[in-house]
């Protein structure tokens, strides 16, 4: 009998002491501090109005400028063509006998052959300058990010978003404009201080102006 006694002593000895060194153990885990989650990297953004930047170029203003001579040249030609139109027109109605059936279609196929020539004209002259003015827009579209990348990185900004907070409801969109203007926005507010685009100008204005001086 005293032997079991003792022995179960013995056990329950054992037991506290396991006991023991589980809840020191437990202690010790509880006492090891949480790894603490790295504080995001601050983000640096900008917004560029891509409509008023291009407006406010130099280079845009100057390339229309030289447009604008080609459309002048265009629309002179095109004018010269439509005056011999409006003067065969008149000529059939008031000077060509309407009994002169042999002069009357010699004229009418002249006139039949300088419409077609004014259209076919004018549809090229438009075809030319939209491939014009698209090429102007395409070289400065890719100059204004080559800009808006190296002042990003030069400035530290992490990111530089399109301003689309100028874009409205009017009242006269109808429900499905409405619903598209809104699905496109991304940005719904921002405060002033993130605009970058009369920077951006100022820089592309003046490296076009020093380009231009070599």
């Amino acid at each position: 009998m005293q032997a079991r006694f003792q022995s179960l002593r013995r056990m329950s000895s054992a037991l506290i002491i396991g006991a023991a060194t589980v809840g020191g153990c437990a202690m010790l885990v509880n006492a090891v501090p949480a790894a603490v989650a790295p504080a995001p990297v601050p983000v640096t953004v900008g917004l560029v109005n891509l409509e008023v930047l291009m407006n406010n170029l130099t280079e845009l203003k100057d390339r229309n400028a030289e447009v604008r001579v080609v459309r002048d040249e265009g629309l002179a030609k095109r004018d010269v063509l439509a005056e011999e139109v409006k003067a065969l027109e008149t000529e059939l109605s008031t000077s060509v006998p309407k009994n002169d059936m042999k002069e009357r279609v010699r004229k009418l196929g002249e006139l039949a052959e300088k419409r077609q020539l004014l259209k076919v004209r004018s549809e090229g002259f438009n075809a030319q300058l939209d491939v014009i003015n698209s090429q102007i827009i395409r070289e400065l579209y890719a100059k204004v990010n080559k800009t808006i990348e190296e002042f990003a990185k030069r400035e530290g900004y992490s990111m530089v978003l399109l301003d689309d907070r100028g874009i409205e409801l009017t009242q006269q969109m109808t429900s499905n404009e409405v619903n598209q203007v809104i699905l496109s926005k991304r940005i719904l507010f921002a405060d002033g201080s993130l605009d970058l685009t009369e920077r951006i100008a100022t820089v592309m204005n003046n490296e076009y102006g020093a380009a231009k001086t070599k």
